[in-house]
């Protein structure tokens, strides 16, 4: 979802030299800058969903991320993996996604695993850090979330692109799931989203191969007013933008 994850890492200041763990690492997006940024210390991604964690290995030996190594598991396991406390801990693009009370365990456990003055990040629901040291009640880490006004700032980069970062914000879907839906997998009347297939590099549309991949995501009203209106006003493809197509397109954020 950032075009820039190098940068954005560098804004946070991702400590050289020591421990860092990239939780919830999907295929490996973030993760591999983070092994640039932290060299020569060593990076552990977790990502629990098995074609997630083959696709994040792959990409990650294609980027050279000696450093690396992709733990299939759930983030809150971490303690599990690591017997000296980490320097800085990344949750990128899926915090916002984890229910409660799931979300406050994870918290809970990455902090007690990070050393003092060590750093846990969220991107992109808030780029708010929570620095281990300071006396504050449980709930010091803060999040932004999504106002009516980020979403008027995205219509002007087009409709298919506000869909994509509102998906994103609202869903916890990964990248590759959000440009794999169809109109069809979305039931304006009941409010949901079947997630069944992904879009992998080459262009290519593979149904998901397990049974947890596949599942059905409640929309809240922010997405369901956003999807609708491409339907109404017609839409721009993201890889022709001065080509108008209609919705008879099948899939919500490619012009295929």
């Amino acid at each position: 979802m950032w075009p820039d994850p190098e940068g954005m890492l560098l804004e946070l200041g991702v400590p050289r030299g020591e421990t860092i763990v990239d939780l919830c690492s999907g295929d490996g997006y973030f993760t591999a800058p983070l092994a640039k940024a932290a060299a020569p210390g060593k990076v552990y991604a977790l990502e629990m969903d098995p074609e997630t964690v083959d696709r994040a290995r792959e990409y990650l030996s294609a980027c050279g991320g000696e450093n690396c190594v992709v733990i299939e598991d759930d983030a809150r396991n971490l303690a599990t993996y690591f017997s000296e406390p980490v320097g800085f801990a990344l949750i990128a693009n899926t915090f916002h996604g984890i229910p409660e009370p799931d979300r406050r365990d994870l918290v809970h456990k990455v902090y007690d695993m990070l050393r003092p003055g060590g750093h846990l990040a969220s991107i992109p629901v808030a780029v708010v850090v929570a620095h281990k040291g300071l006396t504050v009640p449980c709930g010091a880490v803060t999040f932004l979330t999504p106002d009516p006004g980020q979403h008027v700032a995205l219509n002007g980069a087009g409709v298919r692109l506000e869909a994509l970062y509102v998906l994103a914000m609202y869903t916890g879907l990964r990248r590759r799931e959000i440009l794999g839906l169809k109109w069809a997998d979305v039931d304006f009347d009941a409010g949901i989203l079947s997630v069944q297939r992904s879009l992998e590099r080459g262009a290519t549309f593979n149904p998901l191969k397990r049974n947890k991949s596949r599942r059905t995501v409640k929309l809240t009203g922010q997405v369901v007013e956003t999807l609708k209106t491409p339907l109404h006003r017609g839409v721009r493809a993201v890889a022709k933008p001065r080509r108008s197509v209609s919705h008879s397109c099948r899939h919500l954020l490619t012009p295929l």
